[in-house]
């Protein structure tokens, strides 16, 4: 139905466009989780995976 390549720039464009309306969005989302949890807009947690290993996982809120 489209060509290859019309399509792959078509869907990056508006994939780009998607993150430069949403960017500010987002900043203001992450300084609001900045002044409710005293300056730490993001939290740490480890949990076990396979193996037994311990990985980080970031969360956004508490």
């Amino acid at each position: 139905m489209y060509n290859p390549y019309i399509k792959r720039i078509l869907d990056f464009s508006i994939a780009l466009l998607g993150l430069l309306i949403l960017n500010p969005l987002l900043l203001l989302v992450i300084v609001g989780l900045t002044f409710a949890n005293n300056g730490k807009p993001f939290f740490f947690s480890y949990a076990r995976v396979r193996m037994a290993r311990c990985s980080k996982l970031k969360f956004y809120w508490e």
